[in-house]
């Protein structure tokens, strides 16, 4: 597992968790009515490889763009989606709003009848807008995630990819105490995948996990599991030198 990337030093990163929410939502709102009109634009130079375009003959098809991506961005809840957390289900709605936003602006444009936005230039775009949306929030993902791990952070291994180890890792990631580096799970269908950005690891892969990553604790998610089970895992840390904690 790889460490998180340094896109920003600590001190910024803080100062961005420590934010106001609407704040947050205002400056991610802000960047977006910035680079999606940057997308549009160098989606008609690729289009029509001539530079300058005329801005001013394209200017309300930019303000369609921005202002349609705004709005469904709203309505899809992408603003009010915490980046931290940022997992599948998010970037589906990124995607979709990337997609509506273009569609709109195809729409606004071939009604009025002007055409001035050929199909190619509006697929170089909605490529473009996708790389922008779904890359900068990744960005200040993992930036925060970076900012957030100090030198008290515990680093755990939370025990069970269900639904109790999903919430128990979101719960953790919301906090500075303990960083969640990996899951442990028994089923193979589970292992392999990532949850909330996090991989499911065998059992077998616990010892590497502690040996390599620092992790001082193992948190047990599996309240379906006996209680005879449960001893078992234990039982099993107990050698590892690592304590295991009934987290749920």
């Amino acid at each position: 597992m790889s460490e998180p990337v340094d896109f920003a030093g600590p001190g910024l990163a803080q100062s961005l968790l420590i934010l106001p929410r609407p704040l947050k939502r205002l400056i991610m709102a802000s960047g977006d009515a910035i680079m999606l009109p940057v997308a549009l634009w160098v989606a008609l130079f690729l289009k029509y490889e001539r530079f300058p375009l005329d801005i001013e003959y394209y200017a309300d098809d930019f303000l369609v763009a921005v202002a349609g991506a705004l709005v469904i961005f709203w309505l899809l809840g992408l603003y009010r989606a915490v980046i931290r957390f940022l997992g599948p289900r998010v970037m589906v709605r990124v995607i979709l709003g990337v997609t509506l936003s273009v569609v709109s602006l195809c729409a606004y444009d071939r009604l009025l009848g002007t055409t001035k936005l050929p199909l190619a230039a509006l697929a170089i775009y909605w490529a473009l807008a996708l790389l922008y949306a779904a890359g900068s929030r990744f960005i200040v993902r993992s930036a925060l995630h970076y900012g957030r791990n100090g030198a008290t952070t515990k680093r755990v291994v939370v025990y069970g990819a269900g639904e109790a180890g999903a919430k128990l890792s979101s719960i953790l990631l919301g906090g500075s105490a303990f960083e969640p580096v990996a899951f442990i799970d028994d089923k193979r269908a589970l292992q392999g995948s990532h949850i909330n950005g996090i991989r499911v690891h065998r059992p077998e892969d616990l010892p590497w996990l502690l040996r390599n990553h620092g992790v001082e604790r193992v948190l047990l998610a599996m309240p379906a599991t006996s209680r005879f089970r449960r001893r078992q895992i234990l039982d099993r840390l107990a050698p590892l030198g690592v304590d295991g904690v009934r987290s749920r």
